[in-house]
């Protein structure tokens, strides 16, 4: 069962489509990509279109945006997963129900996804009210 709507690939002549795929991205997430190679013409047709996809300007030391962002990802070390979470406004419940779900996910049971999108929505939106609550006081 898809969770998620197909885009789809339109041409005037089912020819120029030399294959078609729907691929899953790398991180969790239920879309699905759909990518078709296409035959076309030669370059001469497709003028226009050959200098992409634009290749960025390589300079030979860099440039001053490029050391400063070296520095800062050098100085800053990124969170842990728990670290995150404990600082999170989500609770420890909720994201016990989004774990079971990502985990239903990942191995395919999409029965088990379908029945925890309500109630980690549910915990979410409760989540959220007492995030708010607490920011007003």
């Amino acid at each position: 069962m898809q969770c998620s709507i197909w885009d789809t690939i339109m041409t005037d002549y089912c020819q120029y489509c030399v294959k078609c795929q729907l691929k899953t991205p790398r991180f969790e997430s239920d879309h699905r990509a759909v990518v078709a190679t296409l035959r076309l013409g030669s370059v001469k047709h497709h003028r226009r279109w050959s200098n992409y996809p634009i290749r960025p300007v390589e300079f030979p030391d860099g440039n001053r945006a490029d050391t400063l962002l070296s520095d800062l990802q050098e100085a800053v070390t990124p969170p842990t997963r728990e670290e995150s979470r404990i600082s999170s406004w989500i609770s420890d419940a909720t994201w016990h129900l989004i774990d079971q779900k990502s985990l239903a996910r990942r191995l395919g049971n999409w029965e088990q996804v379908r029945v925890l999108k309500r109630p980690v929505r549910r915990a979410l939106a409760r989540d959220c009210v007492s995030r708010a609550k607490a920011a007003a006081v």
